[in-house]
């Protein structure tokens, strides 16, 4: 059998395998696609032309989409770019692909699918995300979201303005291309975590399927807004990290009483744990 880099065969690997990137890319997939001018960073589904955008496999690593980050501090919000061991992978990027503080809408996604045991059912992912928050970009913000197609636990999904994180002024960045310093004029704010962590639930009747991990960071649809993440310590302890997250059923269950004026929505939801 002859396999893809970055390809592994599924029914062997486990969620744990290479889960601080100290291995480089192996047993994760790397895809591209953009969303110039669409819309979807408000559910984390991004669209073009009333469409899904469409992903493209592609080699890993790959200029300011794909990274294996060593032990250092993030030039733009100073926030360590490991929490274990000394990698971690970068999402996308801060550094626009011209001069002129073009970002192409990126989206880029990794993947990982996974055999599921009783053992790693249920697990973590650390990540640390810094997103700008450009002014009047409803739905076209940039973001990022964590998901598990065989998970019961809640997606995580955050985009510029539903993100509730520090934030800080768009200052100058150093390390990127010549004229990306010319940016920061724009006055916008970025928006930042420290390390936390996402807690994924899958259900015992799973067991001895597969299971497909998809994280994904992009940047503003209007072209000119970074969005990135680092991703490390997958199956690490998780306490006190956790922002939570929650999500609507594509097809709510909805109960309205005109009597109490109250709604009632099906959904789920994680609860936050971060100090």
């Amino acid at each position: 059998m002859i396999l893809l880099p970055g390809i592994s065969k599924s029914q062997d690997t486990l969620i744990c395998d290479n889960g601080g990137f100290e291995d480089g890319f192996s047993y994760y997939n790397g895809y591209l696609s953009e969303f110039l001018f669409g819309f979807g960073s408000g559910t984390c589904t991004p669209t073009k032309l009333d469409l899904p955008v469409t992903f493209t496999l592609t080699n890993m690593p790959a200029t300011h989409k794909f990274a294996i980050m060593s032990n250092g501090i993030d030039p733009v919000v100073s926030v360590n770019q490991t929490v274990f061991g000394s990698k971690s992978l970068l999402l996308n990027s801060y550094c626009s692909h011209l001069n002129n503080c073009v970002h192409y809408a990126d989206i880029n996604r990794i993947k990982k699918r996974f055999l599921v045991t009783e053992e790693n059912r249920n697990f973590t992912v650390w990540y640390s995300a810094v997103l700008e928050n450009p002014d009047e970009h409803v739905d076209r913000q940039p973001f990022f979201s964590i998901r598990c197609d065989l998970g019961i636990s809640a997606d995580l999904c955050f985009d510029g303005i539903s993100f509730p994180a520090k934030e800080l002024p768009r200052d100058l960045i150093s390390g990127c291309n010549p004229n990306d310093s010319l940016c920061y004029q724009e006055n916008d704010f970025v928006k930042y975590t420290d390390w936390a962590c996402h807690r994924i639930l899958i259900p015992n009747d799973k067991i001895g399927e597969i299971a497909t991990l998809e994280i994904t960071a992009a940047d503003c649809a209007r072209g000119g807004h970074f969005g990135y993440v680092y991703i490390d310590g997958i199956c690490e302890e998780c306490d006190n990290s956790s922002y939570g997250s929650g999500t609507l059923d594509k097809k709510p269950y909805i109960i309205v009483s005109c009597d109490g004026d109250s709604i009632t929505l099906k959904g789920r939801y994680t609860p936050p744990t971060i100090d």
